[in-house]
C-alpha cells in the first residue's frame, strides 16, 4: 500500500468518526417542578416530587425534579411527563401518580443546546373519583367519632391553607388519640386504586389506617399501620391504600371509615413530653 492510499484511508475514518461523534451530541432537556392547578376541592396543595419522562416515545425514566437529562433525540419531538410521589413518603418508593394528568408539549430538539420544560397538571377528573374531603373550613369537620383521648378540634390559627385546621392535642392525663371519620359508603371494589392525601405537622409520629363495617355495623376489618414521623414544619403525604379497600371489600364491608391514632412516646416507662400537638389539613380520599 502506497504512502498516499494509506493517509487517505486515515482520513477516511477520521471523517468516520467526526460524524459519528456528531450524531452522539445531546440536546439537554431541563425540566422543572410541575405547576399546579387545583381541582374541584380548590385545594392548591400537592407535593410532586418526581417526572416519569418520555421522549419520543421513549421511556427515559422517573426523576426527582428539577432535573437536567440529555437526549439523543433530534428535530421535532413529543416530551411527556408524568407527575410523580413519594407512595407513604419514603424516597425509595416513588411512584406515578395516576390521578393527576400527564402533560406534553411538542418542542423543536437541536444538539447541543438546551430547551426548558416547565411542567402543569391537575386531577385528572375523567378518572378521579373524590371519595372524601374535609380541609378544616367551617365551623365543624369530618373526624367526628372520637375513639380515646381528646376530641379533634378545629383550629383557626394554624393551617396549610385555608383558614384553619384539624388539632389533635395529647398530654399525660390523655396520651392517647384516636379517631375516625364519618361512614364512607359502598366502599369500591375491583381493579381500585386509592390514596389518602394530607398535610400535616406534628410533635409525635401518628399511624393512619381503614376500618371496615358489615351491615349491622360490626368491624369486619381494621389496619391502621401507615406511619408519619414528625415534622415541624406542614408537609404532605400520599398513602396507598388500595389493598386495604380490596381486603374490606372481600370481607363485605358496606361502609368504611379513615382512622388516625396517636400517643405520647415514653422512655424507660417514661413519657418524653409533657404535651404535644398535631395539625392535620386537606385529608382526602381519591380512588379510580
Amino acid at each position: 500500500m502506497s504512502k498516499a492510499n494509506f493517509y487517505i484511508i486515515i482520513l477516511i475514518g477520521m471523517f468516520i468518526s467526526a460524524c459519528d461523534s456528531k450524531e452522539d451530541i445531546p440536546t439537554y432537556i431541563t425540566i422543572e417542578p410541575f405547576e399546579y392547578t387545583p381541582g374541584e376541592d380548590g385545594i392548591y396543595s400537592t407535593k410532586i416530587t418526581d417526572g416519569w419522562i418520555y421522549v419520543g416515545n421513549e421511556f427515559l425514566g422517573a426523576f426527582d425534579l428539577p432535573k437536567t437529562i440529555p437526549v439523543l433525540h433530534s428535530g421535532e419531538q413529543t416530551i411527556i411527563i408524568d407527575a410523580g410521589i413519594k407512595e407513604n413518603g419514603i424516597s425509595a418508593t416513588p411512584d406515578l401518580y395516576t390521578f393527576y394528568k400527564r402533560y406534553s408539549e411538542i418542542r423543536t430538539l437541536v444538539p447541543g443546546e438546551t430547551i426548558t420544560v416547565t411542567p402543569s397538571t391537575t386531577y385528572d377528573v375523567e378518572k378521579t373519583n373524590l371519595v372524601f374531603v374535609d380541609s378544616f373550613e367551617g365551623i365543624t369537620h369530618l373526624f367526628s367519632f372520637n375513639l380515646q383521648g381528646n376530641p379533634m378540634e378545629i383550629d383557626k390559627t394554624v393551617s396549610k391553607e385555608g383558614e384553619g385546621s384539624g388539632r389533635i392535642y395529647l398530654d399525660t392525663d390523655n396520651p392517647f388519640f384516636a379517631v375516625g371519620s364519618i361512614d364512607i359508603p359502598d366502599p369500591p371494589s375491583g381493579g381500585l386504586t386509592a390514596y389518602i392525601e394530607m398535610d400535616y405537622k406534628n410533635d409525635v409520629p401518628f399511624v393512619v389506617g381503614l376500618a371496615g363495617y358489615g351491615i349491622s355495623n360490626e368491624l369486619l376489618f381494621t389496619e391502621v399501620n401507615l406511619g408519619v414521623n414528625p415534622k415541624s414544619e406542614w408537609n404532605k403525604i400520599y398513602f396507598n391504600v388500595t389493598e386495604k379497600l380490596r381486603q374490606m371489600t372481600v370481607l363485605g364491608s358496606v361502609n368504611y371509615r379513615i382512622i388516625i391514632q396517636a400517643q405520647i412516646p415514653r422512655e424507660n416507662g417514661e413519657f418524653t413530653m409533657e404535651n404535644a400537638e398535631i395539625y392535620l389539613d386537606n385529608i382526602k380520599l381519591v380512588s379510580l
